[in-house]
């Protein structure tokens, strides 16, 4: 599932072909992908401009018009949700690369197909696309005024991306207890934006071993996580984001930073750090790896 920095790889490519795109149509092949509203009320973003590109943890959101007619387009993209935009006159590819998982992802701009379930198509012939082959996926329409009530972005905490370190000790001591370190990370409650993925880097770069019971941490090595955390997340942003399986940008580029990374993906491998063969297990119910020397 994209985390934190694949959803701003994508906002910030994105950004250049949508801010001031008009919208002339809205297509939605699969209702059920919209929560909280009825297909039919997508027609009122037809004839409004997108005026800004924001994201909120793992979820992007578009804003379209302004005053009294401004709404909202939440956009989450589940396991396998890929934005494609498709600029006007541009040919679509539909060259496809097959997943380990068995399926199929667009490289570039593409055809519409049965797995293209949402479009969003703009007066000056662009066109953004929604592609969810799993449909985990899920769009949320609503006003300004309530989209901090939208039950999915209600129970969020903080956004990961920058939050002080003072803050994040503040609410580790909140929320910490006789859960693991590793599932006080991926409580969206907590901080919004971090997954597997990052949550295992976050404990290597920390010295902190994911299943260690979160309230046996001492000041000083909450403080650490949090440095580390937001170092993890920097260095997915500086590498567009991680591609293993579905995430791709855009243009369908993949990411770079499943090069760079010092554990997640390399259990039976050496550590990076000190030459022992990392570990791998199940924690806070999700394949984990970590350095049996490094991470205490």
């Amino acid at each position: 599932m994209p985390e934190l920095p694949e959803v701003e790889t994508v906002r910030r490519r994105l950004e250049p072909s949508l801010m001031g795109a008009i919208v002339r149509d809205v297509v939605l092949s699969l209702p059920r992908l919209l929560e909280g509203a009825e297909p039919r009320d997508l027609d009122v973003l037809r004839g409004l401009a997108c005026r800004k590109l924001e994201r909120q943890g793992k979820y992007l959101i578009l804003r379209f018009g302004e005053g009294r007619g401004e709404r909202v387009l939440v956009v989450h993209l589940g396991m396998s949700g890929q934005l494609t935009w498709k600029g006007p006159g541009q040919a679509v590819q539909d060259e496809f690369r097959r997943l380990p998982s068995g399926l199929a992802m667009p490289i570039g701009p593409h055809s519409v197909d049965r797995h293209t379930h949402f479009r969003v198509v703009f007066d000056a012939g662009g066109e953004l696309l929604f592609r969810d082959p799993r449909t985990f996926g899920r769009l949320l329409l609503c006003r300004p005024s309530t989209l901090d009530a939208q039950p999915r972005l209600v129970r969020l905490g903080p956004d990961a991306l920058g939050v002080a370190e003072e803050v994040f000790i503040e609410r580790w001591k909140e929320f910490r207890g006789v859960r693991s370190a590793k599932a006080i990370l991926l409580d969206q409650g907590f901080l919004a934006g971090v997954g597997n993925i990052y949550a295992d880097e976050a404990c290597h770069e920390a010295g902190i071993r994911p299943g260690v019971r979160s309230s046996t941490l001492a000041v000083a090595r909450i403080g650490a996580l949090a440095r580390a955390v937001q170092s993890v997340l920097e260095r997915g942003l500086a590498n567009c984001g991680t591609t293993f399986r579905d995430f791709v940008h855009p243009d369908g580029s993949k990411g770079g930073n499943q090069e760079d990374l010092r554990v997640y993906a390399r259990a039976g491998l050496p550590c990076l750090a000190c030459g022992t063969v990392l570990r791998k297990g199940v924690v806070a119910g999700r394949g984990t790896t970590w350095c049996p020397r490094c991470q205490s």
